[in-house]
């Protein structure tokens, strides 16, 4: 996953990857993944991130989580998470079983 991006067509919500760069946040942890979402968000803003944390990549799709036409957009909430995304996440070192 790419350091620090764009993530939503409104700009308010950013995603860092496992190296991020610049350190400006004084609360990242150096070489860990994270997310920063704003009080302006959508509602489905911090889930759409989290799944870019546990690997999840956009979608053209309003029905699904993780579309790459702003969580704004969803069309059809609760938005959906198909079966590849769900194992994707699972699957992810960042998921804990407990």
């Amino acid at each position: 996953m790419p350091s620090p991006q764009d993530t939503s067509s409104d700009k308010l919500s950013r995603v860092w990857g496992a190296t991020p760069e610049p350190a400006d946040e004084a609360d990242r942890r150096a070489g860990q993944p994270g997310a920063v979402v704003a009080q302006g968000a959508s509602q489905w803003t911090f889930g759409h991130e989290l799944g870019h944390v546990l690997g999840l990549s956009h979608v053209n799709n309003n029905d699904r989580l993780m579309t790459g036409n702003g969580t704004a957009n969803i069309t059809n909430p609760p938005p959906d998470l198909v079966a590849s995304e769900i194992a994707t996440m699972v699957a992810s070192p960042f998921t804990m079983n407990v």
